[in-house]
């Protein structure tokens, strides 16, 4: 059994961050150097996570599936083969390893950890329940309504004219969607019976999908941080389509605002049931919510167990560096409240024709500029319209200039 000893730590997790004390799990005999190994499934996720890995670079390394240069982070091509993977983080005296799941990864990943737990080494992953029910969207949905979590009215259906009959019982639109995948893939707004015919025929379907009903209502998300027995969930997050705040048109795009008005009564109950969720389901690490909110109503469409677009956002508005949590093995001081208070507003903006150097050579000295990529651009600060404002007009000077580009390059 390892041997922990606690030195205390400084929070800025909520406003009085003096009474918030954290409490630093260390192993005595650990390394002090490169000790914890975090393992991504998905190496799209270093264009992002370098501002939450700075100020513990030089405790971690990463490894990933798909090598992309992590400038300051010592970062490994790893074999995706299991049994080599395992083999390599033992040859490599890892101490604690943090198991950072993709949908697609998640049995994988639970394969890896538990191998490596039973030869000693420290590890977060999540559970095997979580696991096995966050990674069939069927089993999801029968757990949701078997243990009283109000979800949209759903059938298992295994052709077309069994959802078409149940298509008359929920009434149109409805929602078809396979039950291993994420992230909207070969999911589908239902219109009609000839739209299920055609989703049917276009995905070329040989195994049972999920029919729901469409509920139309306000779409959030929250995420519960489970480690050392302690929850914490963060602020609940409203997702509407950027480019509509923008522009009134929409997009696939989300905006991220936290706190907002007609959410903000619901905020507490929100978290309540995500936190019954967390421990029904025996979440070990992360669980994200994604809800609906329709007449005052709450229901649950789904739960990922792996890393989700909402915790980038809910550590920049919350200021709650989840990764440093994890590699440096940081529990949570019980007395602490459970629910991580929002700092201000988080928007992410599509901006599909601009390159990131453009974008940051417009907003590098912006205190409000977080990240950009060549699709996007993150805006952070107090009001919800000065970052729309500034997101509207940039948009503005890039399209411009990438139209006077375009001419130049003609002629």
């Amino acid at each position: 059994m390892s041997v922990f000893k606690i030195v205390p730590l400084v929070t800025v997790s909520s406003a009085n961050p003096s009474k918030d004390a954290l409490k630093r799990l260390t192993f005595l005999d650990m390394p002090k150097n490169n000790n914890c190994l975090l393992i991504l499934s998905e190496s799209s996720w270093l264009a992002w996570m370098p501002k939450f890995l700075k100020d513990i670079q030089e405790d971690i390394s990463l490894a990933t599936h798909d090598f992309k240069h992590n400038k300051g982070v010592k970062t490994f091509l790893l074999n995706t083969q299991t049994k080599d993977i395992i083999m390599w983080v033992l040859k490599n005296k890892f101490r604690r390893v943090v198991l950072l799941t993709n949908q697609s990864g998640l049995k994988r990943d639970l394969i890896i950890g538990s191998a490596l737990r039973k030869k000693g080494v420290n590890v977060m992953m999540q559970s095997k329940k979580t696991t096995y029910i966050g990674s069939d969207k069927i089993k999801m949905k029968y757990f949701l309504q078997e243990n009283n979590f109000p979800t949209p009215k759903f059938k298992v259906v295994n052709s077309i004219m069994d959802a078409v009959n149940f298509a008359k019982r929920i009434g149109y639109p409805a929602i078809l969607k396979v039950a291993n995948l994420s992230e909207g893939r070969m999911m589908s707004l239902i219109q009609s019976d000839s739209d299920i015919e055609t989703y049917f025929y276009e995905q070329a379907i040989s195994k049972p999908v999920i029919m729901e009903e469409f509920i139309l209502g306000r779409e959030v998300s929250t995420i519960v941080y489970h480690n050392f027995g302690k929850p914490l969930v963060f602020p609940v997050v409203y997702k509407p389509k950027t480019d509509y705040l923008i522009k009134r048109q929409s997009i696939r795009t989300r905006v991220y605002v936290s706190p907002h008005k007609e959410i903000k009564p619901l905020e507490k109950i929100i978290q309540q049931m995500a936190l019954r969720l967390s421990s029904a389901i025996h979440n070990e690490c992360l669980l994200g919510l994604d809800m609906v909110i329709s007449n005052n109503t709450i229901y649950i469409l789904e739960f990922n167990s792996r890393i989700t677009e909402t915790l980038r956002m809910s550590m920049i508005l919350t200021n709650v560096n989840v990764l440093k949590l994890m590699s440096q093995g940081i529990a949570i001081d019980s007395n602490l409240e459970p629910y991580l208070k929002p700092h201000g507003v988080v928007i992410d903006v599509p901006f599909a024709q601009s390159t990131s150097k453009q974008i940051k050579d417009n907003l590098m000295k912006d205190k409000s500029f977080i990240s950009a990529s060549d699709r996007r651009v993150t805006l952070h600060g107090a009001s919800l319209k000065q970052l729309i404002d500034k997101a509207a007009f940039l948009k503005s000077k890039l399209t411009l200039s990438s139209l006077h580009t375009r001419v130049k390059r003609s002629r």
